[in-house]
């Protein structure tokens, strides 16, 4: 048969470097997407690249990571980010009324507290 012409492949992106990068930004989205790179699949890869370049946009250092390096989108990972995103949204606001509930609880503890105090100096005054 005739031998296919070897397609010369792009060198593995230095994801290490990415990942310093964001970490300064973002570091669960970095979490999230280190575990999409164990798979060692280059689909998934540029996946990876297509969210990277999505969440941090056209910084400098980015991009001269990113020369040589060919984004294909796979629907289905780009839908489960979307959908964690949104998950992790939730959460962000869960937390914001637990620490909101926190406050409040605190603040009637230390009414609670006060009116103790009170009632004991009164108690002693007479």
């Amino acid at each position: 048969g005739r031998s296919r012409t070897k397609q010369a492949l792009a060198p593995r992106v230095d994801f290490e470097n990415l990942f310093r990068i964001m970490e300064h930004d973002r570091p669960l989205l970095t979490r999230i997407l280190a575990d999409l790179l164990k798979f060692q699949d280059r689909e998934l890869d540029n996946c990876a690249l297509q969210l990277i370049l999505s969440v941090h946009g056209q910084r400098d250092e980015m991009v001269v990571a990113l020369q040589k390096t060919e984004l294909l989108v796979d629907p289905t990972v780009v839908h489960l980010y979307f959908e964690h995103k949104a998950i992790m949204a939730d959460v962000r606001e869960l937390v914001l009324k637990l620490r909101l509930c926190e406050q409040e609880a605190s603040k009637r503890r230390q009414q609670f507290h006060l009116q103790q105090l009170r009632q004991e100096q009164e108690e002693l005054l007479q």
